[in-house]
């Protein structure tokens, strides 16, 4: 159900979009009943009470349409957050491995045994699954690319996984460290290169 996406920020606006739906459907029939209720049932003045009483039987249903839309929302959003922690099998999958470190990140390459480290901006092919393995060297920070709504903590000693598919034309995007590290904290920024896959391998395979 999931292959028309492009990656997981489409699948982020598309999750919210979902709920604000459902939200916005829910508060308009609790507002519907609620003013029903009140008009239906109101003190006519001198009749000793609002109408006759209520109904007590909606309840039921009440709780029927709630438990039913909490349910049906709550594993539709299991099913979109698994599939956000599993990268999908592509063949063109890049692998870049993100050391944290004050005040900055480093990026490992290893592709078909080419090697390659870059401080301060990380270089990916358009069109293209990539997975951030990152880690921390120092203190706990915080990998963050909000263009692609892309978050991961980088602690030190573990590797944490995030990815992204970058769009099909090149562009410029900021990586930001999303947790407070000390006082070059706002400092912490990188670039995220998107550029055409024949501009990704010469920038690999260059000195420098």
């Amino acid at each position: 159900m999931f292959h028309d996406f492009q990656g997981p920020d489409e699948l982020w606006g598309t999750l919210f979009s979902l709920y604000l739906v459902a939200a916005l459907i829910l508060a308009g029939i609790v507002t519907a009943v609620f003013a029903y209720i009140l008009v239906r049932y109101r003190d006519r003045g001198g009749s000793g009470g609002g109408g006759d009483g209520g109904k007590p039987g909606w309840t039921k249903y009440f709780f029927l349409a709630t438990a039913t839309t909490v349910i049906s929302l709550t594993l539709l959003s299991n099913s979109f957050v698994e599939y956000l922690q599993y990268p999908p099998n592509d063949g063109d999958m890049l692998v870049v491995q993100v050391i944290a470190f004050r005040y900055g990140w480093e990026f490992r390459y290893n592709v078909n045994g080419t090697e390659k480290v870059s401080y301060g901006v990380a270089v990916v092919p358009t069109d293209t699954v990539v997975v951030f393995k990152v880690t921390s060297r120092d203190v706990f920070h915080s990998f963050g690319i909000p263009d692609f709504k892309a978050k991961i903590d980088a602690v030190p000693g573990i590797l944490n996984t995030v990815w992204i598919r970058t769009p099909s034309t090149p562009g410029n995007y900021t990586i930001y460290c999303y947790e407070l590290c000390g006082p070059g904290h706002s400092l912490m920024t990188a670039d995220l290169v998107v550029v055409e896959p024949d501009e990704f391998m010469e920038w690999l395979e260059s000195e420098g």
